[in-house]
């Protein structure tokens, strides 16, 4: 694998170059133009010369054969250069008018077919009349008009003009383009592996289209496969030790209690029989939380997803749980609403719910409330267990959520647990499509809130 020492910059080079070749295509093609715009200038400066030709030209036609010829003569110029013009003596009368044109008060607006013609900027250069002196020493004006010879050179005229910003931003687009297209595709692809492989997506890789580039995009999405798998081999690994740890435990503990069992039918000591049992199950309940959390991790559960009505489930989860609550002295208050059905396995959160309630049962004072909120926003519904417990420090709350993750004061207390239940419960919550929260209530109490899809 190429590391980003042994190629120095390769990116930098790229864009510079790309930037490089960008800016000496528009150079060139400026150049190009100016050129053709002084070319214009030049063939400008011989229309001049060339109004001065036919101007001298038509003074002497109409001093040496009259209007008639001279109409005639105009006629043969525009039949020739495509130019239309008038001549007027000294005293600005016109001696004849333009071909097929209209009187003379519209001379300088309207074209020899009638049509409107805009007044061009070239055309505007050329404003200033032409004047000549005959061999008689009368003195004669020449005014050009709008003709089809102006519109053509002001036309190339314009393209030109218009030609240099367009040419220089078309330019720029097509360089920015090739840029965006070239570093912000495997950014992209980046983004989506990491954003995929932060969603438990293990076995996310980057393509090799992106991998065998040969810069430090490359490099980095090399380095990201790399990553992933060794993610994914230390998951793995972790998975399978804490499956394999399991099950070698379960099988003393199995052994354990037949062992309990068969002292208890010969009259053995009851109270140290009982304390045995207690440990017993308390890691048999371990191991079980250890393999389900495993199974929803790698997400092995294969039974299909139903119809759920949370309305009535959720009814009869709190009529199971009231008797247990009475008995520790709690309150429950249930405050549930007809709400969409959503598509999930029902015995899961069923699991996942219970946690939550068991949770705020083991940290809810005697003779306190508890509160369970069954509603509907849009199309999200919601869970809501709150208990009048102490709460959690800001800081931990995220942490919950972490396997074997416990708070200080639930460590020096004499209540059971692993740390185990609200991750096994953000599992199945995640798996139904759903969203789990945990939140501080003021002044005094905890929230867990539960957010899943409609069906």
């Amino acid at each position: 694998m190429l590391s980003a020492r042994k190629m120095p910059h390769r990116l930098f080079w790229k864009i510079l170059g790309v930037f490089l070749v960008a800016m000496l295509s528009a150079l060139l093609l400026n150049i190009y133009l100016t050129r053709q715009l002084a070319e214009l200038e030049l063939d400008q400066h011989e229309f001049r010369e060339h109004l001065q030709e036919i101007a001298q030209q038509g003074a002497n036609r109409f001093e040496m054969q009259g209007r008639k010829a001279l109409k005639q003569w105009a006629r043969e110029v525009y039949q020739r250069d495509g130019l239309r013009f008038i001549l007027m003596d000294e005293d600005g009368i016109p001696l004849a008018f333009p071909v097929r044109s209209a009187p003379p008060d519209t001379l300088t607006d309207t074209a020899p077919d009638n049509r409107r013609y805009p007044r061009p900027l070239w055309m505007r250069l050329l404003q200033e009349n032409t004047y000549v002196t005959s061999a008689s020493g009368a003195q004669y004006e020449l005014k050009v008009l709008p003709s089809p010879y102006i519109e053509n050179i002001q036309k190339h005229f314009d393209q030109y003009h218009f030609l240099r910003p367009l040419s220089t931003l078309v330019i720029i687009v097509l360089a920015s383009w090739w840029l965006s297209r070239h570093l912000a595709q495997p950014v992209r692809a980046l983004t989506r592996a990491s954003q995929q492989l932060a969603e438990g997506s293990l076995e996310t890789r980057v393509t090799h289209e992106i991998t065998s580039r040969s810069d430090e995009l490359g490099v980095l999405a090399t380095s990201f496969n790399q990553m992933a798998t060794r993610i994914e081999q230390h998951v793995t690994h972790q998975q399978q030790l804490l499956r394999d740890i399991s099950h070698e435990l379960r099988t003393p503990l199995t052994r354990q209690q037949l062992a309990i069992a068969l002292l208890r039918e010969e009259g053995a000591n009851t109270q140290w029989l009982d304390k045995l049992e207690r440990q017993n199950q308390i890691l048999n309940a371990l191991i079980e939380s250890v393999l389900t959390l495993n199974r929803l991790q790698e997400q092995q559960s294969s039974r299909p997803k139903e119809f759920v009505d949370l309305t009535h489930c959720l009814t009869q989860w709190c009529e199971d749980a009231s008797v247990d609550m009475q008995n520790k002295g709690l309150i429950l208050d249930c405050c549930i609403e007809q709400v969409a059905p959503i598509h999930a396995h029902e015995l899961l959160l069923q699991r996942a719910f219970d946690n939550l309630l068991n949770n705020a049962i083991k940290y809810s004072p005697q003779h306190s409330k508890i509160c369970v909120k069954l509603k509907q926003q849009d199309k999200v519904i919601l869970i809501q267990v709150e208990d009048e417990g102490p709460g959690v420090p800001e800081a931990m709350l995220e942490k919950l959520f972490t396997p074997f993750f416990r708070t200080d004061e639930a460590r020096s207390s004499e209540m059971t647990g692993f740390g185990l239940g609200l991750s096994i419960s953000r599992e199945i919550i995640l798996q139904q499509g759903g969203t789990i929260s945990l939140n501080n209530m003021k002044p005094r109490g905890f929230q867990a809130t539960i957010r899943l899809p409609q069906a």
